[in-house]
């Protein structure tokens, strides 16, 4: 019942995206599809299997557009945020590393991949490094608007997951 009705959810955005130039960035869907792949023969998938990689890889490309590559500026090379907050970057990076688990075009996986590796460079200048709050994940790199040098549950979460399954993947 359950991976019927997440095979349903599924086909229903591959399709409706389709024919979308633009897709949101729904790391959501990324993280769903990768943990549907494994099951979908089992599944009443309206969508074949590769109209859902097909969807996973507008988002892919819809994510990677978002990003900011700024070698001068380091501290938000590598961000999808202009004002260098750290979450969207994180929900970013768990979504991107969920597809390289399924991907197959290499052209597509090489630029993610890339795409991952500048986000988890970012992640990593952004975490606070000495003091009280070592370890913490601030809401900013460059804390100057409110709120932004806060540190909450899910800005640390959501860095700790991206983290965590970049040296799974990806490390040597």
């Amino acid at each position: 019942m359950w991976l019927n009705a997440a095979a349903k959810a599924l086909s229903y955005l591959a399709r409706s995206r389709a024919k979308l130039a633009d897709v949101p960035p729904d790391h959501w869907a990324l993280i769903a599809t990768v943990k549907l792949l494994p099951y979908y023969a089992q599944s009443a998938s309206p969508a074949s299997r590769e109209e859902l990689i097909q969807h996973a890889s507008q988002i892919c490309q819809s994510l990677m557009k978002g990003q900011l590559r700024d070698p001068v500026n380091q501290a938000l090379d590598g961000s999808f945020d202009p004002t260098g907050r750290t979450a969207p970057t994180a929900t970013r990076m768990e979504g991107l590393l969920a597809a390289l688990e399924f991907l197959p075009n290499e052209n597509l996986r090489t630029k993610v991949k890339d795409t991952v590796d500048h986000g988890i460079a970012f992640l990593l200048h952004a975490q606070i490094r000495d003091g009280l709050y070592a370890g913490g994940m601030p809401g900013a790199a460059i804390p100057t608007g409110p709120g932004t040098a806060d540190i909450r549950i899910d800005f640390v979460q959501h860095s700790l997951c991206a983290w965590l399954r970049y040296e799974q993947l990806l490390s040597p």
